[in-house]
């Protein structure tokens, strides 16, 4: 029986702080972000806000991780691009009383394979990437999200 193989760890940490008006603004291993909320939220519209940047990070995990498998695997792909679509019900998120959940209830990747190998082999690989795409894993395994307060100096 072959040994377990040592874990590859990738530590993430983005710190983030209040920007202008309504505008987030973050640092990832020295690389800014920023998100916004729309003008009917009261923000500026001046980025995308955090459910579209949540819908960015899972598509373009997707495709990166996409990209990285057909490298390792040779295949024939010029190009692999999506597009990620879900719908929010804010309504508890405002204060209201709502029935449905405040997060998305589901997201779809539409991915288009720019590619000569065949329909079944090329929903075979997406399959395959969906299991080897981290934030795929993220957003389906519903990660435990844990609180800290922490103390002013």
């Amino acid at each position: 029986m072959p040994a377990e193989e040592k874990p590859i760890l990738f530590p993430v940490s983005v710190s983030l702080k209040e920007g202008p008006g309504r505008v987030v603004e973050g640092k990832a291993r020295g690389h800014t972000l920023a998100v916004d909320l729309l003008s009917s939220w009261g923000g500026g519209d001046s980025h995308a806000c955090p459910l579209e940047t949540l819908a960015f990070a899972l598509g373009a995990c997707f495709v990166a991780t996409a990209r990285t498998w057909a490298i390792r695997e040779q295949l024939p792909i010029d190009s692999i691009s999506a597009d990620v679509q879900g719908t929010v019900d804010l309504t508890r998120g405002m204060g209201k009383e709502g029935k449905n959940r405040l997060g998305f209830p589901s997201l779809k990747i539409s991915v288009k394979l720019d590619s000569p190998l065949p329909e079944e082999t090329k929903r075979e690989f997406l399959e395959r990437v969906a299991s080897l795409c981290p934030v795929c894993d993220t957003v389906e395994m519903a990660t435990p999200v844990q609180l800290e307060l922490l103390q002013e100096k």
